[in-house]
């Protein structure tokens, strides 16, 4: 079963962006996050299992302010070994705290610092494996979505760069 979540972004993010109208979306299949993005319109959302109402709840306190953390939401990543080691190392990054490339590539025994943006490209689940946290040592990075979101990302949980 495939069920799609889509979430409004709040006025208070949106201010931060500039940004007119965004949604976030999260696609589940069985009950686990497989995809989510964000996207300048509304996906029609189908919500029928317990699973994908408690995500969506989840999910909007966040977006809200009001949730920390993601760690009810089940998710399930199909990449390689590395970017996956990456994926789960940044997913324990917690709330209102940032780490560098450089510190993401140590935690996992590399000096790749460059690849971990790379792999950072190829989140299926931001948001919910939180890539926003991760910020260059001498500024914020990038963002494959826009870094506008980012910045709002970490102004929304009390991140000053």
């Amino acid at each position: 079963m495939r069920e799609v979540i889509s979430i409004e972004l709040p006025e208070k993010i949106l201010t931060k962006t500039g940004i007119e109208t965004l949604w976030f979306y999260t696609i589940l299949e069985k009950g686990i996050a497989v995809k989510s993005g964000f996207t300048d319109g509304c996906l029609e959302e189908i919500i029928e299992s317990e699973k994908a109402i408690q995500a969506r709840k989840i999910l909007t306190d966040y977006f809200s302010g009001k949730r920390t953390s993601f760690e009810e939401i089940d998710f399930k990543l199909d990449l390689s070994k590395f970017t996956t080691a990456i994926l789960i190392e940044v997913a324990r990054i917690p709330y209102g705290t940032v780490a560098t490339y450089g510190e993401i590539a140590a935690r996992i025994q590399s000096r790749a610092y460059r690849a971990v943006g790379q792999a950072l490209k190829r989140n299926p689940l931001p948001v919910i494996i939180p890539c926003h946290r991760v910020v260059g040592k001498s500024g914020i990075g990038g963002y494959s979505s826009d870094l506008r979101i980012k910045t709002a990302l970490l102004d929304l949980e009390g991140v000053l760069l």
